[in-house]
Parts: C-alpha cells; structure tokens; sequence
C-alpha cells in the first residue's frame, strides 16, 4: 500500500560541508599536510594539501593562509597534489572531479567533461603545460585516461574505457616527455600501461604479483626524473603496503620495500640514487639504492618535495613542532619554516568568490585547532578571546549545543542565514534573538560533576516552538520502522519496513533532532528501547570545517555533546543528558536500563599532542547513562579516541574501540568499573601515530566473539571473549576500510561492509583464512558505506552509505540470496547509522 508522505520539505542550512579523506584515502588528523606545490616559474607561490583543505603562500613560504574545502567545492575529497601552473592556473585531481582556479586560489570549478565519474589523477607535461593527462577511476563505471592540448580546457580520449577498468595515477616521465604511464586494475587483475608517443597509443602491461596474497590498489607512484624506464608504484596485501619498482619500463614489478603503513608518495633525486617513501605516518629514505631506512623526522605524518636542490618535507603539525621544514642533508636533520599556528587566517580573496564568502567565517573554529590566531578579514575578532584550552566537562562549566564557540559566532552568522531560516523553519528575527539569548545563558555553568548521579536540568528555550510540529505518522507497522541519523542536517529519516519491495518505497517522513534549531549539532548514532517506547541519539557538536577523520569534523567538538531521548510516538524529546565532547557511538543494555555512550575525541588527542602531554591525557570517558531519568551514573575514563562499544553476550563487559590501536574492555560488574586494554596486533602505534585506528565492533550471537574494524590496516580483527587476547590468525584482510557489519543469527556469517571499493565482505567466520565473497554496492550509487544491518527475517541486508556530504546519502537494500542490491532510497545529508523501531504491543 502506497505510504502517505509528510516528509519534511526543509534543510537545516549548512554553515559549510565537512572535510573528510575521500574513499581510499588515510583517515587522517584534523591538521595534518599531505603534499607541498610550487608555482611552475614563480617561486614565490606555494600551496599545501592539507586534511582541512590547502594551506597558500605567495611570499616564498613566509606567511600562510587558509583555503576551506568549502570554498573549493570539493567536500569530502582530498586531492593527491596540487598543480600551480606557470599561467596562474591552479588544478587538482580530488578523487572526483577535475578542479581549476584561475584566480590564485580564490574561485574553482570543476571541469563538466567528467562529471560522470572520478578523475583520480593528474598529471603535467614538465616542459609544455598545454599537455595535460588525466585518469579516471570511477567504481563499477568503464574508465579511461585523457588528454588535453590547451591547459585543460578541453579533453579528448587518449585510452579508450573499458568495462570494470579503474585507473589509479597517470605519470609523465620527467626525462622523456613522450613516454607516459598509469596504473590500473580490471577484472584480470593489476596492470600498467605505457605510451610512447604521448598517449596516443598504449601497451597493457600485466602485473601478475604472484608473490601476493589477494593483491589490490596498485598505484603508480612517481617515474625517474633520470630514465624513463625507472619508476616506482606501491601493492597493497594482507594489511601491507609494499613499494615496487620497475628498471624496464614497467614490464616487470619488484618490491624494494614493505610496511605495515599506507605508503602516501615517493621522491627521488635527480639521478634517482636516493628515494624518499611517504607514508601516512612516516618518512623513509634510500641512500645509494641501498635498504630503506626510518628517518627520526617527520613522525605522525609525512611528504616530501625536492626543489632547487633541497628537500621539502610536510610534518603533522601538531607534533614535532613543524608542519613544513627544509632540510640541507637529504632529511637526517630539518629547520622549521612553520607550524599551523602561524597560519594567518582564510585565503585574502575578492569578496564575491567562494573562497572569501565562505572560509572568513569558518576559520575562528579551525584557529583553535591550529593553535593559530582567530581574528581575521571579514570576522570580527572573539569578544571573549583567550586560551584555546576548551572547558573541562568536569568543572561543571562547558558550552551548551550550538555554542562553537559560542553565542558571537551565532551573531556572526546570524544576518547571512536569517532569511532561509526564516522560509524553511518559520523562524523569525525575534525568535532568532531569544535563541541566541538561550545559547549564551547554557554558554554558563552547568550543573556540576561531582562523583554519583548528575540530573541534567531541562532546557528552557526563548520561544515557545523552536522546530515547527510534524504531521502526525501513521503507527508503526507489523515489519517495524527504520530510523536513520543524517549526520549533516539534523534529521531523521523515517522508513516503514514494510512494503520495502514496492517500487514506491522511500521516506515516510524527514524529522528534525537536536536542542537548537540554528547550530549544526550533528546527530550520531541511535538505539531503540526493547519496548519500542523511546530511542536515543547522541548529538556530537562538531566544530564544521576543522578537518578529516571518519566523521570529516566528527572528533573535533570542544562543546560538550548531548545523549537526546526521544519519544518513539510523537518523535519529541523527553529527556536529555550532557556528557563529554565528541560523542560517538550509543548503545542500550538488553533490559533497556543503561546507555553507553563513547566520546570520539580527536581533538583532544591533537591538543594534548601539541603540548607535549601523555597518552593517558588523551583518554575520553564512556558515559553510563540511566535511561529512565536519563542521569550519569558513570563517566570512565577508557582510552583515546574511543569510538564503538558493544557489550558482552552476559551483559557483564562493555567492548569498546579506540583510536590508539586497542580494544578497552570495561568491566561492568564493579562499581568501579576498572579497563583492561588489549592491543590489536603485535605491530601497533599511538594514539597519535596509530597503525590500526579501530573503529567499529561487531559482537558475534552466539559465541560472543568480538570483531574488530580497523580502517587504516583495513582489518577485521579478532578478539577471543574467554582469554580476552587477540587471535591473528582469524585476522581477515579486506582491500577497503571495514565499518559496522552484522551476523547472521547462527553466527556462522558476518557481512561487514568496507569503504573505498564501497562493497560487502561475506565472511564465513569459520574459515577466515578463505577470501570473503563480495556484494558490490557501488555500481548502487554507494558512496562511503557506513553501517549495515539485517531485517529480522534475514532475507535483507540495509546498507547506509554517507554520499559525498553534498549531496543526500544513500540507504540500500541487499538480497542476501541474491547477492545484489534490489533497491536504493535517498535520505538525508550524511547518514551514519541505522536502527529498527519495532510495533509496540
């Protein structure tokens, strides 16, 4: 039967999209650099990739400032490198599109020729920047390379798409212009192919790797500026990177190197006797074409650049005291040029570009995080400017939802958002003012946080409705009702199960969550009581535009969040809980008594990093909640960054995932709750430098086994629950990063979804040595697959996939049996999570 719709015509306007790693890319810091450009003849001009954006100098290195992703229209996308061409023109390759500022920096557009599909790589002729050569990379699309002749205005095909190909990076051969080459995969495995006549014909040529195990993403990585049969290109398999280089013009591949990190770039003398590897932690160095070796410098992050006879290198910022430094001895020893707190502010631009109506206002909030000053063209200095150190939660004293900073950021804002809050909420001048009146009396203390129970006071807002009242919803129906969290609008979409298989299925409605309808509060995560009466949703309270990780901004909140409990009728909230910043993942216990709330705090990893403190100052709380009163009953400290928490068959012990390359184990039973913490593998780093960066949990119905995601290895991960030791032999290593998977409730099969090929893994959890089958989502529109759950038949797997946080997500619908995607709806702006709320009695 065909649904009624009252779904919610309006959209919570965005002070700006978040900036995230593209699909493959490292899950990276919120500062960290990650690739150095100069301007082709003018020396004067550099730019840097940077996980927030791009970072511009036009005085030799001198001063910097600040290029927001939202002025370049790029989203969650990270561009490989960036190309300052002699003429002005600035392109790069995003992952996505083709981007192109001819003004400095100021104005970009992407190139309409590829709007249809991914441009990977870019890649300039060294002596004629008319040439230009492009690679697309697009899953389930056919791709191909091109060609321009005039600076990138037009493209013609150079390599003719081919079904299920993919290219990764196209290269120029510094020394010989005419000879190109690019990397690839198709359904007959890894390959490169080379021109010799500047990409009008081309010869594959196979790289079978056979001393790999389930080898993908073979990635050309640079060609000897000394010969055109050298060059280098990276394999990954089985949680290693593995450095490959060819003497034969790439007919034959031999590693030269491996490691347990993602292997980012290389660079290379002009003789091509010494090589520097970039990972996404570290810089190794090979003197002679002898073995490579660790540099001490950079350590958290790294890239490098030779220029006039210098190397260049790109550290992370907010560790080693530099974000960019020179070194005169091939990189044993580096003098600083600066650190991000030297940053000056948003890019200077003419006011009616992108860059300068969008980044002035946006970069008080990533100011704090750089350690930078915040006043800047166009944004009024902080009446209340002082230490960046953000509010303990354990005084009792913390920014109320919205305040980030706080309430002069709302007045900052204020006149450029006023007429569309006014059309899509009804808001008007006089409720605008009473809101901020709201935000700057929560903008006080709290109530405090003494040792016990903390009731959290009922908010008292300015006017009478904040948030118009939605249309009465039918009752939920005999196949339940699903609830999605749009990360990025503050909304929840609401899908009836039932009639899933009707081509008229979608959205039954598009509701609106949260505490304040003017701030962005990021809803994350929800759970449903077990009397289908109530839910629950975290509010994270990022600071928009402050840099990249799993959540783009996600991580980087210096307001304390909020745990929101809501009623499952009339969708009103009912109650509300104040806990840490950064929110995470939320659980309910079986009996439906206790919430479990993490708290993602990236940020206060960057922080304590930046001034040199311990890693146990970096460890965020898990809150325990009542969930009748919806009062803290405990807030205990586990581990930095911690993200998912699942809880132990017997309901005794709360698992939980941390960024530092552990599972913390939370023994609930005691009233002191005391952690035990277990690292992942034998190879592991920090939580500042960390190798694995758990991330999600899968807990196993039967034998209570707990799998862990691990993004930057891409491993799912074993814990034993009787010895509580990891098992890496039952380690299963996918080619993407692994997210929120579910089992079968036998437990014999876990489908876990991963990202970056945007698939699902068909686990067979008895033999996980054997490669996993595959469900591809991509070929569905899937764009960054989140969460998966099963319907309680079992018959369908529902994927959320968070899209390019531009435009809406995706939820999919899988037939298990058949192995494919049988229906695709459009929600809201970055969905994160998925949950079933059943018909009540």
């Amino acid at each position: 039967m065909k649904k009624t719709s009252v779904l919610l015509s309006w959209r919570l306007p965005l002070l700006l999209s978040l900036w995230a790693a593209p699909a493959g890319a490292h899950w990276g810091m919120p500062d960290e650099a990650s690739s150095i450009s100069v301007r082709s003849g003018h020396e004067d001009d550099w730019i840097m990739g940077d996980a927030s954006g791009a970072l511009i100098s036009r005085d030799h290195g001198t001063t910097w400032r600040w290029i927001c992703p939202e002025g370049m229209g790029i989203a969650i996308w990270r561009p490989e490198r960036y190309f300052w061409l002699s003429g002005g023109a600035i392109l790069a390759a995003t992952g996505s599109a083709l981007v192109r500022s001819d003004d400095s920096g100021c104005t970009w557009t992407p190139h309409g020729f590829f709007k249809d599909t991914w441009v990977t790589s870019l890649a300039v002729h060294p002596a004629d920047e008319r040439l230009l050569y492009v690679s697309t990379g697009r899953p389930s699309l056919s791709n191909g390379l091109y060609r321009s002749e005039d600076g990138g205005e037009s493209w013609l095909q150079a390599l003719a798409p081919t079904p299920g190909s993919q290219y990764s990076a196209i290269r120029v051969a510094a020394s010989d212009p005419l000879r190109v080459y690019a990397s690839g995969q198709d359904a007959e495995g890894q390959f490169l192919v080379r021109s010799d006549d500047g990409g009008r014909a081309w010869t594959r040529l196979p790289q079978p790797l056979t001393g790999f195990k389930l080898p993908y993403d073979l990635v050309l990585l640079r060609v000897s500026d000394s010969s055109p049969d050298v060059l280098w290109a990276k394999i990954s398999a089985q949680g290693r990177d593995s450095l490959l280089k060819s003497t034969d013009g790439g007919a034959t591949l031999t590693p030269v190197m491996d490691t347990y990190e993602r292997i980012s770039s290389v660079e290379a003398s002009p003789d091509g006797r010494t090589v520097w590897v970039s990972t996404t932690t570290r810089l190794f160095r090979s003197l002679d074409e002898g073995p490579f070796t660790e540099l001490a410098e950079p350590n958290g992050n790294a890239c490098a650049l030779r220029f006039n006879g210098r190397l260049y290198g790109c550290g992370p910022g907010w560790i080693g005291g530099w974000a960019l430094a020179r070194s005169e001895d091939e990189g044993t020893t580096w003098e600083p040029l600066f650190k991000l707190g030297d940053v000056q502010g948003a890019h200077l631009c003419p006011a009616s570009t992108p860059v300068q109506q969008r980044c002035p206002t946006l970069w008080p909030q990533l100011a704090t995080l750089f350690g930078a000053p915040e006043p800047d063209g166009g944004v009024a200095p902080r009446p209340d400017a002082g230490p960046a150190e953000p509010p303990s939660a354990s005084d009792g004293c913390a920014a109320a939802p919205g305040l980030m900073p706080g309430a002069w950021l709302m007045l900052a804002v204020l006149g450029r958002r006023r007429a569309r809050l006014r059309v899509k909420r009804g808001i008007g001048a006089g409720a605008l003012l009473a809101l901020v009146s709201l935000v700057a009396v929560l903008g006080g203390c709290g109530a405090s946080d003494a040792e016990g129970p903390l009731q959290v006071p009922e908010l008292e807002y300015g006017i009478g409705a904040p948030w118009p009242a939605p249309a009465p919803l039918p009752p939920v129906g005999p196949a339940g009702r699903l609830i999605i969290t749009n990360n990025l609008e503050d909304t929840l979409s609401l899908l009836d199960l039932e009639g899933m298989e009707s081509p008229a299925w979608g959205e039954l409605a598009r509701l609106p969550v949260g505490l304040n309808p003017v701030e962005l509060e990021g809803p994350h995560h929800t759970a449903v009581s077990p009397e289908n009466d109530f839910y629950y949703v975290g509010i994270s309270n990022y600071v928009p535009g402050s840099g990249s990780g799993p959540h783009g901004a996600h991580g980087s909140g210096k307001a304390d969040g909020y745990c929101l409990k809501l009623d499952a009728t009339t969708h009103a909230v009912v109650g509300s809980a104040r806990v840490d910043p950064n929110p995470g993942d939320v659980i309910l216990s079986a009996d439906g008594r206790t919430l479990y709330q993490t708290h993602f705090d990236l940020l206060r990893i960057a922080e304590v990093a930046r001034r040199g403190g311990t890693e146990a100052e970096m460890d965020a709380r898990l809150a325990i909640l009542d969930a009748r009163t919806m009062t803290r009953t405990a807030m205990v400290p586990v581990c930095p960054a911690p993200h998912a928490v699942r809880l132990s068959l017997d309901g005794k012990r709360a698992y939980v995932a941390c960024w530092s390359d552990e599972v913390a184990i939370v023994d609930l039973e005691r009233a002191d709750h005391p952690v035990q913490r277990v690292k992942v593998a034998d190879n592991v780093g920090t939580a500042v430098v960390p190798i694995h960066q758990p991330y999600a949990l899968t807990v196993s119905p039967t034998t209570g086994a707990v799998w862990v995601s691990s993004l930057a290895s891409r491993a799912v991960q074993y814990l034993d629950p009787e010895t509580l030791t990891m098992d890496p032999a039952r380690t299963v290593w996918l080619p993407g990063a692994p997210m929120f998977g579910a089992f079968t409730s036998d437990g014999r099969t876990l489908f876990m979804p991963y990202q970056s090929v945007d698939s699902i893994a068909v686990i067979d959890v008895a033999h996980p040595e054997a490669a996993p089958g595959e469900i591809p989502l991509a070929a569905s529109g899937c764009l960054n697959v989140h969460q998966l759950m099963l319907t309680p038949d079992e018959r369908h797997a529902l994927a959320v996939c968070e899209g390019d946080h531009l435009s809406p997500g995706t939820l999919h619908v899988v037939s298990l049996e058949e192995r494919r995607v049988v229906k695709t709806v459009q929600v809201g702006l970055f969905p994160d999570s998925v949950a079933l709320l059943g018909r009540r009695p």
